[in-house]
């Protein structure tokens, strides 16, 4: 992929895999390549990348650069780094300062998730796992092992962890350690909903003040797969968001509820999604012009408010076909770390808009692309879900618009082709008949 650098990003060649592995190899990273897969840019400010390093001699581990556009910032990152003594890596040294911009990170190091060490390094499990432990139980270094499954650098990264013991046994849990506290509101929230018949992995422990969360792995296959395959019933996907959606029957319990949870609004959508439509303008000028017009678009057709404890569900808040899996027909709703009040219309919109970008991002069509996904919103309006078609669209537009920036940041290849149809499709849900005549 050659990458198209934003004008004030004099790096753009650590955006570009061969030239990334060049730069990074004539440090002497002992890497047979360097695959960049996230970015996130502060116009005028810095640049985060992350990458996947495939190790000379076999393996893979990961690390990021951070690049200062003035570059005595970058002087003040790589000596903080050095003062807080980074940890050796399978790189060699953990940190190290690739020009006068740009500052390397290796895994396990990393700017503010300073522990990660204790997630990521399978020597380190026995230690940071031993509160799962049973009376009696020796938990084995050797027989554990801890699978990234996705890293944001500075931000929040979640492993699989298998834990073995002494006696051959093993557990598998999800961890997921983030810089901000909330695993004990979030464990409070998911407790509640386990209780009233909610399907939800069950929360095992918290470390770090609240930043890590690790809770039960749940088997089975996510729910995309058992679309492609059609090993699952539309309906039983509905039922699981209805339960979830209407746990609390009354207002009251609601209002209990709410002190504990977020409330989401189109408001908040359209300034969230605004802010992401301006990044994405930063990061790739050539969709400049799209976004703006898209953002005209959802600006103009925002939806009316639902008032607070009568129209608003407990929502998923990132419902897409990644995010439930499914074993044996069971259907249970994952990553819940954005549960919140809101419109039904947000979760629904969401789920359909992934289903839309599928064939965009991935290139292939599939039976959850059309039938199955209007399926399940069809079960779901049936047995007793209420939606309003205007409302859907527009979130269903967010959610596009969300897959676009996703499509960028990830460095897809074509990203800019990709964000650019899915911001063409955001836009004809958004736009009148009339306007779309007068195109």
């Amino acid at each position: 992929m050659t990458a198209i650098a934003p004008p004030d990003l004099a790096m753009g060649n650590l955006l570009d895999a061969e030239a990334a592995t060049i730069t990074f190899t004539d440090l002497g990273l002992p890497i047979t390549i360097a695959t960049p897969n996230y970015v996130r840019h502060k116009q005028g400010e810095s640049t985060i990348i992350a990458y996947r390093f495939d190790v000379s001699g076999g393996g893979i581990t990961h690390g990021y650069a951070h690049w200062c556009a003035r570059p005595e910032r970058a002087d003040d990152v790589f000596a903080k780094a050095i003062s807080l003594r980074p940890r050796d890596t399978v790189l060699g040294s953990g940190v190290l300062r690739v020009d006068k911009h740009t500052v390397l990170y290796a895994l396990p190091n990393d700017a503010r998730l300073r522990q990660l060490r204790w997630f990521t390094d399978p020597r380190k499990l026995k230690r940071s796992m031993a509160t799962l432990a049973a009376p009696g139980e020796r938990i084995s270094a050797r027989a554990s092992e801890s699978e990234i499954l996705r890293y944001k650098p500075e931000r929040r990264v979640v492993c699989r962890v298998s834990i073995g013991n002494a006696q051959g046994d093993t557990q598998d849990v999800l961890v997921r350690y983030t810089t901000k506290p909330h695993a004990s509101k979030l464990h409070r929230v998911v407790d509640l909903l386990r209780e009233r018949g909610v399907a939800a992995p069950a929360p095992r422990a918290m470390l770090e003040d609240g930043r890590v969360s690790i809770d039960e792995f749940i088997p089975g296959v996510v729910l995309r797969e058992a679309i492609d395959r059609r090993d699952v019933e539309p309906a039983a996907v509905a039922d699981a968001v209805l339960r979830l959606h209407h746990v609390f029957a009354s207002n009251d319990e609601r209002a209990g509820l709410a002190a504990g949870l977020d409330t989401r609004t189109a408001d908040d959508e359209l300034e969230r999604i605004r802010r992401g439509l301006d990044g994405l303008s930063s990061l790739r000028p050539q969709l400049a012009g799209l976004s703006g017009l898209v953002a005209a678009a959802l600006t103009r057709t925002v939806p009316d408010g639902v008032a607070p404890n009568t129209g608003y569900a407990v929502l998923h808040g990132d419902l897409h076909s990644k995010n439930v899996m499914v074993n044996e027909g069971a259907v249970t709703a994952i990553d819940l770390e954005r549960v919140a009040f809101g419109p039904a219309e947000i979760d629904l919109g969401f789920f359909r808009a992934h289903a839309l970008a599928r064939p965009i991002r991935a290139g292939v069509s599939s039976f959850g692309c059309g039938p199955f996904t209007d399926d399940v919103i069809d079960a779901y309006c049936s047995n007793g879900g209420r939606l309003a078609a205007a409302p859907l669209a527009w979130h269903t537009a967010v959610g596009l618009i969300d897959q676009a920036l996703l499509t960028v940041r990830h460095l897809e290849p074509n990203a800019d082709r990709k964000g650019s149809d899915l911001l063409a499709r955001a836009l004809s849900l958004l736009l009148t008949k009339t306007e779309k005549r007068n195109r």
